[in-house]
C-alpha cells in the first residue's frame, strides 16, 4: 500500500487568531513562547537544556515505570525498546495528549500519534540522541467526550455508539466500568461497519481483546492505543495510574502551596492575550487552583475560599494548610487541570517538544509565566498535524460532484459549498426536462395517431383492428422509454444523494477540532499497514505546519 500527502492552503484552519498567527505568522506571538518551534536551533537548545538538568523524576525509574506499564498493555518490541533508550542521559520524548474515549477516540487521536511519530523522527535525526514518541492520556471526566463512539458506515451514514448504563456525573474514565455493556458496543459496531468474520480481523480481535483484559474504560483505551501503535515505537502513559500521580504530586504540592502566585502569573497571561488581540482560552477565575481530586461523588476541582480548599458545592472542606500533605500521602487521589498537566509532564519526563492542537497552544501562552515557579520553562510546542483523510471511495464520490477538498473543509463556507454544489447537480440530473419532454411526446403521439386513424379509416376500414395492435403496442414502448428513463433518473438521484451524504459527514471543517469520527474503519480495512504508509507519506514533506489531504489506494 501507498499513501500520498498533499498540502492545502493554511488558510482553511479555523477561526481562532491566536492558531493562525502561531502557524502561519509565528512572530506575531513569540513574546509568548520560550521557543521558535520553528528553527533547528530551539530543539539543540532544549537538548542541552535537558541534560543540564538533574532530572527530577529519575531516568532509571522512569523508563522502569514506562516499561512496566506498557508491557502490561502488551506492547510490541520497538515500543520496549524505546523504553529501554529513555535511560540514556540525553533521551527525551515529544508528548502528545489526548483524552481517553470508547473504541480509542476520534481521528484527532490518530492525528496527535501520527504527529508524534514524525517529530520524534525528525528531532532525533536533528539533535542525535534517542528522541521517543510518547501519548499521555489525561483524566477526564466528560461521559459525552468519553463514553460515546461515531462510526461512518460504507455508505456514508453516522452512527453514534454509547456504552451503557450511563455513569454518574463526573465519574473519572478511570471508574468507568466496561462490563457488560462494552460487548453490546463492539458488536454493533462490527455490523455497522459489515465486517463479515470479527474473528478473521485483525483490529476487531484487538479490540475484543483489550474490552475483555479492561476494567474500566480508560485501561481499555490505553490498550488498545498501544495495540495499534506499538510496533511504531509509540509509548503510552496513563495519568490515573498511581504511578503517574505519584511522579506528579511534586508538582500539586507546589501549586497548592503557591497557589497565589499562580492565579497571579494566569491573570498577566490573560492580560497579554487580550492586549494582543487574542481570546484568552482560561477565563479569570479567583480561587481556582488547577488541581482536581477524586471523591466518592466524582473528580471534582479544588477551589479555594477563604482558608479552606472545597469543591464547587462545597461538599468537601479541607483546611487550606493541609493539602500539600493530604497530597503527598494520597497522591493518588489527585490529579492536574489543563494548566498544571504541561509541568507536570515536563516534571516526570524529559520533554524534548510538546505537540499541541489550538486550545493547548494558547493556554501554553497564557500559563507560560507560571513556569518559573516551578524552575523550569516551557519546551518547543509544535502544531498537531491536520490530516483530512480521503479513501478511495470518498476521492470517487468528490470527483463525480465536482468539488475540491479545500473548498470542502473551509470553516462556514465548506458546509454551505457543498450543500449548494448538491443542489446544482441534482438540478443537472435533468428530472424535469425529461418529464416535460415524454410528456410532449404523448400529446404528439395522440395527434399523430388520431390524424393517422382518419385517413386509414377513409383509406381502408379493414386494417381497423391492425391499426389499434400497433397503437397499443406503441403505447407499451413509449411507456417503456418513459420507465426506463425514470429508472436511470432515479439511480442518478440517489447515488448523487448517497455521495454528497458522504462528502457531508466526512469532511468536516476546520474549525479548530478535528472531526469527530472514528479512525478504527481504516485501520479495519487495510490494517497496520496504513498507518505505516500514511507514516511514511508525512516523512517526504519538507514542512508540516500546514493541512494535508492524505489519499490512499486499496490495492498493494
Amino acid at each position: 500500500m501507498r499513501a500520498t500527502c498533499t498540502s492545502i492552503s493554511s488558510d482553511v484552519i479555523g477561526r481562532d487568531g491566536f492558531y493562525r498567527a502561531f502557524l502561519c505568522d509565528f512572530a506575531r506571538v513569540s513574546s509568548f513562547f520560550s521557543y521558535d518551534p520553528r528553527s533547528p536551533g530551539a530543539a539543540v537548545r532544549r537538548r542541552e537544556h535537558i541534560s543540564s538538568r538533574d532530572h527530577r523524576a529519575g531516568r532509571e525509574s522512569v523508563a522502569e515505570w514506562l516499561l512496566r506499564c506498557n508491557t502490561d498493555w502488551g506492547a510490541l518490541p520497538p515500543a520496549l525498546e524505546a523504553a529501554e533508550k529513555l535511560k540514556d542521559p540525553g533521551a527525551s520524548v515529544v508528548l502528545a495528549q489526548v483524552r481517553p474515549a470508547l473504541l480509542g477516540g476520534d481521528r484527532s487521536v490518530l492525528c496527535k500519534v501520527l504527529s508524534v511519530i514524525e517529530y520524534a523522527r525528525r528531532l532525533e535525526e536533528l539533535c542525535e540522541t534517542p528522541v521517543i514518541p510518547l501519548i499521555w492520556v489525561i483524566s477526564d471526566h466528560n461521559w459525552g467526550g468519553i463514553g460515546r463512539a461515531k462510526m461512518l458506515d460504507p455508505v456514508g451514514e453516522v452512527h453514534t455508539l454509547a456504552l451503557r448504563p450511563e455513569p454518574p456525573p463526573a465519574t473519572p474514565a478511570h471508574k468507568i466500568p466496561l462490563h457488560p455493556g462494552i460487548y453490546d458496543v463492539v458488536g454493533e459496531m462490527e455490523r455497522i461497519l459489515r465486517i463479515s468474520s470479527p474473528q478473521d480481523n485483525q483490529v476487531c480481535r484487538l479490540v475484543r481483546q483489550c474490552s475483555r483484559e479492561a476494567d474500566a474504560l480508560n485501561d481499555a483505551f490505553c490498550r488498545l492505543l498501544v495495540g495499534l501503535f506499538s510496533s511504531s515505537g509509540v509509548l503510552v502513559v496513563d495519568e490515573s495510574d498511581a504511578g503517574t500521580r505519584m511522579r506528579m504530586a511534586p508538582v500539586l504540592q507546589r501549586a497548592a502551596v503557591s497557589r497565589y502566585s499562580v492565579e497571579q502569573e494566569l491573570e498577566v497571561g490573560h492580560e497579554r492575550l487580550e492586549m494582543a488581540g487574542y481570546s484568552p482560552p482560561v477565563p479569570e477565575s479567583k480561587g481556582q487552583c488547577h488541581i482536581f481530586v477524586d471523591t466518592e461523588r466524582g473528580r471534582r476541582r479544588l477551589i479555594r475560599r477563604e482558608k479552606i480548599f472545597c469543591d464547587e458545592q462545597e461538599s468537601f472542606r479541607l483546611p487550606a494548610g493541609s493539602v500539600a500533605e493530604m497530597i503527598s500521602e494520597d497522591a493518588h487521589l489527585f490529579s492536574p487541570g489543563e494548566i498544571l498537566r504541561p509541568i507536570a509532564q515536563d516534571a516526570v519526563l524529559p520533554v524534548m517538544a510538546f505537540v499541541a492542537g489550538p486550545d493547548e497552544s494558547a493556554m501554553r501562552a497564557q500559563a507560560g509565566g507560571i513556569w518559573s515557579i516551578f524552575d523550569t520553562e516551557v519546551p518547543p510546542i509544535y502544531p498537531q498535524m491536520y490530516l483530512t483523510l480521503v479513501n478511495p471511495q470518498l476521492d470517487s464520490a468528490l470527483r463525480r460532484a465536482g468539488l475540491s477538498i479545500q473548498d470542502a473543509v473551509f470553516p462556514v463556507r465548506g458546509p454551505e459549498t457543498i450543500d449548494n454544489r448538491r443542489e446544482e447537480v441534482l438540478d443537472d440530473l435533468g428530472g424535469e426536462i425529461i418529464r416535460d419532454a415524454f410528456g410532449e411526446a404523448e400529446q404528439r403521439f395522440e395527434v399523430i395517431c388520431g390524424q393517422l386513424w382518419d385517413k386509414l379509416e377513409q383509406a381502408a376500414p379493414s386494417v381497423e383492428q391492425i391499426h389499434e395492435k400497433s397503437e397499443d403496442r406503441m403505447r407499451w414502448i413509449l411507456q417503456c422509454y418513459r420507465d426506463k428513463a425514470g429508472q436511470h433518473l432515479r439511480r442518478r438521484h440517489r447515488d448523487t444523494v448517497r455521495d454528497f451524504r458522504l462528502i457531508r459527514n466526512t469532511l468536516h471543517p476546520y474549525d479548530g477540532s478535528q472531526a469527530c469520527l472514528s479512525y478504527l474503519p481504516c485501520l479495519m480495512r487495510y490494517g497496520g499497514r496504513w498507518v505505516t504508509a500514511v507514516a511514511e507519506a508525512l516523512a517526504d514533506q519538507d514542512y508540516l505546519w500546514r493541512p494535508f489531504v492524505v489519499r490512499w489506494s486499496d490495492s498493494g
